[in-house]
């Protein structure tokens, strides 16, 4: 009997494919093969085929995973060897429309945005110098490590301490001496995001408050507050993008300010903040690690919109899977 030591990750196949099936077709083509599917009364059969050739294209995406697993074996895969993960990697695909994407999630050690896309489909790691807080594909490293190979998409979490605006005082030369080190530590900073910026990826996403990223490299294309997300929480936060739309927040979630008197004038303020606007989580050794987790809310909003399946479809989504199956 022969022992089969390697199986493809079928997650990762179904992304792989997917890519393949999106790169190889025009808009108008995957519109066209998305409703033909959705009417089509044979599992069996999928429109891919009125256009390419869908086995080569499950080749390709085969191929992909296949070339690390080939340092192992040292031997050719065969259609044979993987039918079962190849069948249930095609039913994933069809059934999410072919919009499942590989996705690295840089510098997040909550595991927050990378559970989203997960749980829609998508074949999500995140990566940090920190073990992950639940459990899932996770990099321990340093990100520049593993950005370059073959995600399609990054959204990236850069740590703002020598970034944010707040604390950029603190590298004026007139303060150099109570801060040594602090200027070069800002240099380096932003070296890192110029890196991030770099990745080989086609879509990609930069989060960050206001500080030096939009002074020195360019302008935030969207700001939005954790309060707009359903998080009784106001932090202005920086989106990057490229390739990826604006979040629209859904005016359901917006979470409305408490109203109070400071030094003879009402203000807004919300449940993060003291009185005179700043946060009132006091000084500690953890306060940037326990600021810089991912909001929930805003997590589902960017899986939902740049992963390219509602959270709303997915029960839809295991509707179908469930009578291909059958």
């Amino acid at each position: 009997m022969i022992e089969r030591l390697h199986r493809l990750d079928v997650t990762r196949l179904a992304a792989d494919f997917s890519a393949v099936v999106r790169a190889a077709h025009s808009e108008a083509e995957l519109q066209a093969i998305r409703d033909r599917n959705a009417a089509e009364t044979d599992p069996a059969v999928d429109h891919v085929h009125d256009y390419t050739d869908a086995n080569d294209l499950m080749a390709e995406a085969i191929n992909r995973q296949w070339s690390g697993l080939q340092d192992f074996t040292g031997n050719d895969w065969s259609w044979s060897d993987f039918a079962d993960e190849i069948e249930d990697a095609w039913t994933r695909s069809k059934a999410a429309g072919f919009a499942l994407s590989r996705i690295l999630v840089a510098c997040e050690w909550s595991g927050t945005l990378r559970d989203a896309f997960t749980a829609r489909g998508h074949d999500a790691t995140s990566c940090d110098i920190l073990e992950t807080a639940s459990p899932g594909k996770h990099h321990v490293g340093d990100v520049r490590e593993i950005m370059d190979d073959g995600y399609d998409m990054m959204v990236s979490f850069p740590p703002c301490t020598y970034l944010t605006s707040a604390q950029l005082w603190r590298c004026l030369p007139k303060h150099a001496a109570k801060h040594p080190g602090r200027a070069a530590k800002s240099d380096e900073a932003l070296e890192f995001v110029r890196d991030l910026f770099g990745a080989k990826v086609t879509r990609s996403a930069l989060e960050n408050p206001r500080g030096r990223i939009g002074t020195a490299i360019r302008k935030a294309d969207q700001e939005i507050h954790p309060y707009q997300f359903g998080h009784d929480v106001s932090k202005t936060t920086g989106l990057w993008l490229d390739g990826l739309e604006e979040l629209v927040p859904d005016p359901a979630d917006f979470i409305e300010p408490r109203v109070i008197e400071y030094k003879g004038k009402m203000v807004k303020r919300w449940g993060n903040q003291s009185p005179c606007g700043a946060d009132s989580m006091g000084p500690c050794s953890d306060r940037g690690h326990k600021r810089g987790k991912t909001y929930a809310g805003i997590a589902n909003a960017m899986a939902d919109t740049w992963g390219g399946i509602k959270a709303s479809l997915r029960a839809k989504a295991e509707v179908i899977q469930l009578e291909m199956f059958a």
